[in-house]
């Protein structure tokens, strides 16, 4: 049972290393949340991150999840009554805006992985240290783009960072380029949107623009 635990733990983060994108989805609405997921998953997007908004995540992460091919975090996740409540429906991974020590242990008990956010190089370090296995920076262009993740990787290479906080369709490959593991990037792809399929065109555009940049890269 532990073999096939890490077995899936790694297999999850490989999948996020391999597509380079995890979408982040934050509304208070259900139904958009999961229309604004399938617009995202239509587009080319593999990894979904649905928020613990003022909503029944839950409902939101079990239908998600039943995509073939696709994986979910729950995102924004503090307790552990949270972490309990979105693994129950399916998500494979949770993302906090916290180092909180229970549920790092929480995570490592389940074999799940857990993305905390830092925003500082002894924060990003403090993280690793603690087992996190990936780590996002947060809010990545106000702390300095891609310089930034640049800086904190050169005397520090192994940190896994995932940016997220400004990060688009025009620099999301300089944050790769500086040796992001991945990025999270989620408003701009339908914050000022209603058509779904304008939703789907976007996420089309940033998986063209991430396939010519690893072939060429």
């Amino acid at each position: 049972m532990m073999a096939e635990g890490i077995q899936k733990k790694t297999k999850i983060i490989d999948k996020i290393e391999k597509n380079k994108i995890i979408a982040v989805v934050r509304t208070n609405n259900v139904q958009r949340a999961i229309d604004v997921s399938k617009a995202l998953i239509d587009g080319g997007l593999k990894v979904i991150e649905i928020t613990m908004s003022h909503i029944d995540t839950s409902v939101v992460i079990d239908e998600i999840s039943k995509i073939e091919g696709v994986s979910v975090a729950a995102g924004s996740v503090i307790t552990g009554a949270q972490a309990e409540n979105a693994i129950s429906a399916g998500a494979e991974l949770i993302v906090s805006p916290v180092a909180e020590m229970n549920l790092i242990k929480l995570c490592k008990g389940k074999m799940l992985p857990i993305i905390t956010a830092t925003a500082t190089p002894t924060e990003a370090y403090n993280a690793w240290k603690l087992g996190v296995n990936l780590i996002k920076i947060f809010p990545a262009k106000d702390l300095g783009g891609p310089d930034y993740i640049y800086d904190i990787l050169t005397p520090m290479p192994f940190l896994p960072l995932i940016p997220t906080g400004g990060v688009n369709l025009d620099n999301f490959t300089e944050y790769l380029k500086a040796g992001a593991v991945a990025v999270g990037m989620g408003k701009v792809f339908y914050f000022d949107e209603e058509n779904f399929s304008v939703i789907t065109s976007r996420a089309k555009a940033v998986v063209h623009k991430l396939n010519d940049y690893l072939e060429n890269k």
